[in-house]
């Protein structure tokens, strides 16, 4: 499953850096006495910072993090980053295609001259000011086939923008994030960051619609985040529930397949394989449910489904195969279902499948579903 395409759906149920310049660090450096009689006070270097919480971006998590090794500067740029509309996808339409990054992480040299860019403002979840994150990101196979998203994030108040002017990263509220690893993975293989440095934003404006030329500069290192990601969990029963899917489809689609929902709009969830009927529901620890039974078999294509927790609900899937509509294939089908139900007897949440073409393009369509019981 690619986990890039799927987060659209995250957007249903409750898929980037700018510009910075810094002075030198020998023009920053204050003279303690004049050599030969002294030397420097060099100022030392930051420890950690914090991301803002509250985007829900691939890779993208918000909290504390410390510096597990040297800085290094780096630098991104984005030309006409379109400002995408987070309540549609992020993957409509045509994104900025003149973007670029140049980080190194670890000793590691990560360089694009060919990133696609796009930009959005987001509303904090916990009832803050909106943020507005630049972003600049490659997507393609490495040597094993595998497809890697390296993504550079710039993450700042969305009242900071103003054309032609610029903003210090300063690791709280405003940060620059670096990610790369298989995109359909929960986390990054490597993650770094930029506290130190400058946002510049050369013009745009941060309605949808409205494009953003800015670049940012600043000293990245790696990082780790001071805690581990922790799922929790939700408060789901285990036990035996009929599973009851309803209502028409919801489609969307981008890419070549955009302006294909009709193709899709008609398909019930018979056409799928999804039918009612009794699934058991197990909790082999308090992340996972493991549910199982006939509808499981015929839909998902597996004797079994397991729905990891996070934010607020458990998801899974399972890999498919088969020819869709549009001369596509049915590469993949999913679950989605609340994770602390008001009424522990009623479970609701969306089954779904995911079709692309060769070209990958994608449609996606999601049913309601409710488990009842146990």
């Amino acid at each position: 499953m690619r986990r890039r395409r799927l987060d659209f759906w995250k957007l249903l149920f409750p898929l980037l850096p700018i510009a910075a310049c810094t002075a030198a660090p020998e023009d920053q450096l204050p003279i303690k006495d004049p050599p030969p009689f002294g030397g420097f006070d060099l100022p030392a270097p930051p420890t950690g910072g914090h991301a803002p919480d509250g985007t829900g971006q691939i890779f993208l998590r918000g909290g504390e993090f410390a510096f597990t090794g040297d800085l290094a500067t780096g630098t991104a740029t984005f030309d006409g980053a379109p400002v995408l509309d987070p309540t549609v996808g992020w993957e409509p339409g045509t994104l900025g295609s003149s973007g670029s990054y140049d980080v190194t992480i670890a000793g590691v040299n990560y360089t694009s001259s060919s990133a696609e860019s796009f930009a959005g403002v987001f509303p904090d979840r916990e009832g803050g000011g909106d943020w507005l994150i630049v972003a600049s990101y490659t997507l393609g196979p490495d040597a094993t086939g595998v497809d890697i998203a390296t993504i550079v994030y710039v993450v700042c108040p969305a009242t900071d923008f103003a054309p032609g002017g610029s903003v210090a990263l300063d690791g709280v509220d405003r940060v620059a994030l670096f990610m790369t690893g298989p995109a359909d993975a929960e986390e990054p293989e490597i993650v770094g960051a930029a506290v130190t440095g400058t946002i510049r934003f050369d013009s745009g404006g941060t309605a949808i619609g409205d494009s953003i030329t800015a670049s940012v500069e600043g000293e990245f290192g790696a990082i780790e985040w001071d805690t581990p990601v922790d799922p929790g969990g939700g408060t789901v029963v285990p036990g035996a529930y009929t599973l009851t899917i309803s209502g028409v489809a919801e489609v969307r689609c981008d890419g070549s397949l955009t302006g294909h929902e009709a193709d899709f709009a008609g398909l019930l969830p018979a056409d799928v394989g999804f039918a009612d009927g009794p699934v058991n529901v197990a909790a082999p620890d308090s992340a996972t449910l493991t549910i199982d039974g006939t509808p499981i078999t015929d839909g998902f294509g597996a004797a079994t489904v397991d729905l990891l927790y996070g934010d607020g609900a458990y998801f899974g899937w399972t890999d498919r195969s088969e020819p869709g509509p549009a001369g596509t294939t049915l590469i993949a089908t999913f679950l989605m279902v609340e994770g602390a139900p008001a009424d522990p007897t009623v479970v609701a949440g969306y089954v779904g499948a995911a079709y692309e073409d060769a070209s990958g393009g994608m449609c996606q369509l999601a049913f309601s579903a409710e488990l009842t019981g146990p």
